[in-house]
């Protein structure tokens, strides 16, 4: 049966619609061709796709859905949730997470339904609570039997049981409390709104944002929560809520921590840098916050006007001098997590330290809580060697080349004498990151590439200069590959970076090349002592310099290599040496070597020497002055 439908479209095709999600376009389809289960038929047709969300959100092929309906793949492409980067799907070309589109039920506008039956890709998003053209609030079940509507059933306008969706009840939802959403909308659809404080966000953070925000300012919980399920009901209450709060940022954000603090207060806790800021530096401190977000509320705590913390001082000496900006010693080691006597002393060494009493008498020692809060931060933001390698993606000595080109430098100030140990900020080399992603964007994927984070440890590439002043010139030989993490993304042309390594001690084999002789006649030479030899520090295994070479051409002479001028020079044979009378020091009979060897000073001091090159000039003169000058 799958084979049939491999050939065979549908006889009724159908056109996307602006507006229109992959989803819904499939639903379209179905219904046209009175297909009663969309999905289940791409399955029966040798599909890979088994559920919705493997159709909408997977990066897999679509290829099956192309040849049913015939519309080609780079129109249905842009319609599906396809991932776009870690985390990401794409929405119509705008960055979304997997958690701002909600698939588990099919949402709907009565009247929408009414003007044109199809799918409106809006209504997938999680926030999307009302119709803003026409004011009413979604629906999601069938009127008449209370069948939530799906995907399964294939028809956009019509319920299972016969009725259609268009007279589901239409519940108008106020003005005001649209919006929040108004907005959102405009920024995904590319609106620049008026709100300056939220417009130099992506779409995604400012969802991120709201929602976060909301849920703090209504009380719900003190730690950051996943967005609301659908039948949770409110989600525009809550995206509100932080709409509201940026109306009056960072006022009226300072409020909503006030409130928080004053009930913690009431209920008699202990006061200090967790207890009185609990929701938003957990928040911070949450490993799914994106980036953009932390430095938006980072940024808004350490503009805090007071930075009050709940309860009171137990020493009565220091109470009508506390202004609420000031922690005791005991509670700045609770907030850094780190020994006494380290954080007494980094902090009396850097000047935080605004009233103490070392001799004994009972007052407490009183710290800036300002310089406590930004060192919380700065010690979250620290990663030691292990933590920055796993974010490069890189191996251990690629580091050690990253490290000493310059590209990161280690952190300093009161922070990193607390962490006790060389760490580096992971913002920054976030940053390194983007601004390598930046540089080669667009740029072609070379033919022959290799990825900077196993060609910074590769000797091939031992030459390269990897300081950033070089790279960043060089960085229109380089592509990125955003599938890869780290340094793995930044793919290097071996064509242009590989280099020969340069000049050096060569290793034996090396050297017998530029003796012109085989490597066991090599290594033979060196151990008689004939060809000097020794280590290197800073290399493996025995070398050999060019000064050894030149010592061994100067004392010592290869008869087979006399004839090396071009044929102008025949040369002599060990056996017209030997029987000239000349003694060689090594070579068969001699030591088992496989090659004769002469001194040079008995070979010119022979009459074979003499009677060819008598200063009398001759055919053979300058071919021996060429021969003597490439052995020296």
């Amino acid at each position: 049966m799958s084979d049939a439908f491999e050939v065979a479209r549908l006889p009724f095709p159908v056109t996307p619609i602006v507006g229109e999600s992959l989803l819904g376009l499939l639903l379209r389809l179905a219904e046209r061709n009175g297909v009663h289960d969309p999905v289940a038929f791409l399955v029966e047709c040798g599909g890979t796709h088994t559920t919705v969300s493997s159709l909408a959100l997977s990066d897999s092929d679509i290829s099956r859905l192309n040849a049913l309906c015939g519309i080609p793949e780079g129109t249905l492409e842009p319609l599906a949730y396809r991932p776009i980067g870690k985390g990401l799907l794409n929405f119509f070309g705008t960055g979304l997470r997997c958690e701002d589109l909600a698939l588990q039920h099919r949402r709907f506008c009565p009247a929408c339904s009414a003007e044109s039956a199809h799918h409106r890709a809006i209504w997938d998003l999680t926030i999307s609570t009302a119709c803003l053209r026409h004011g009413l609030a979604l629906q999601d079940t069938c009127r008449f039997c209370s069948r939530p509507a799906d995907w399964s059933f294939g028809s956009v306008a019509l319920c299972p049981c016969g009725k259609p969706y268009s007279a589901a009840a239409c519940i108008p939802v106020p003005v005001e409390e649209l919006r929040a959403l108004r907005y959102v909308l405009g920024r995904i659809d590319g609106v620049v709104g008026s709100l300056d404080f939220l417009d130099g966000l992506a779409p995604v953070h400012v969802i991120e944002l709201l929602l976060g925000l909301g849920t703090m300012a209504m009380g719900r919980t003190h730690r950051r929560r996943r967005i609301a399920s659908l039948r949770d009901g409110r989600i525009g209450e809550t995206l509100n809520g932080g709409f509201d709060i940026c109306q009056r940022w960072p006022d009226a954000f300072y409020d909503c921590l006030g409130r928080e603090q004053t009930g913690r207060k009431q209920a008699g806790l202990r006061y200090g840098l967790g207890l009185a800021f609990g929701p938003v530096a957990s928040w911070i401190k949450h490993p799914g916050t994106s980036d953009a977000v932390r430095a938006v509320l980072t940024d808004a705590m350490g503009r805090h006007p007071h930075l009050t913390y709940a309860a009171s001082l137990r020493s009565p000496r220091v109470v009508a001098n506390d202004d609420g900006s000031l922690l005791t010693l005991d509670e700045a080691v609770q907030a850094l997590r780190r020994a006494h006597g380290k954080v007494r002393n980094v902090l009396t060494r850097h000047g935080h330290v605004v009233r103490d009493d070392f001799l004994g008498g009972g007052a407490p020692v009183l710290v800036n809580a300002r310089a406590v809060w930004r060192l919380q931060m700065e010690l979250f933001d620290f990663a030691d060697e292990k933590t920055l390698r796993a974010l490069l993606n890189c191996s251990r000595g690629a580091l050690k080349v990253f490290l000493r080109a310059g590209w990161l430098a280690p952190a300093t100030g009161a922070a990193a004498e607390l962490a006790g140990r060389p760490v580096w900020s992971k913002k920054a080399a976030r940053a390194v990151l983007d601004d390598m992603k930046a540089a080669t964007a667009g740029n072609r994927r070379p033919r022959k590439v290799a990825p900077m984070s196993k060609a910074l440890s590769d000797g091939r590439f031992a030459d390269v200069d990897w300081s950033p002043a070089v790279m960043r010139s060089a960085f229109q030989h380089c592509s990125w590959d955003s599938d890869a993490e780290g340094l793995a993304g930044l793919l290097l042309d071996e064509q242009v970076f590989r280099r020969t390594p340069a000049a050096g001690p060569s290793t034996i084999p090396e050297a017998a090349v530029k003796l012109g002789v085989k490597e066991q006649v090599a290594y033979h030479l060196v151990n008689r002592g004939l060809l000097g030899c020794g280590l290197i520090s800073g290399l493996s295994g025995r070398r050999v310099s060019d000064a050894d070479i030149a010592a061994f051409h100067a004392a010592y002479v290869i008869p087979r290599l006399l004839g090396l001028d071009e044929g102008r020079y025949r040369g002599w044979t060990s056996e017209q040496l030997v029987a000239e009378g000349l003694v060689p020091v090594s070579g068969p009979g001699v030591d088992g070597g496989r090659q004769f060897v002469f001194r040079r000073e008995d070979v010119e001091r022979s009459s074979l020497f003499s009677a060819n090159f008598s200063g009398l000039g001759g055919p053979n003169a300058d071919g021996h002055r060429n021969a003597c000058s490439r052995l020296a």
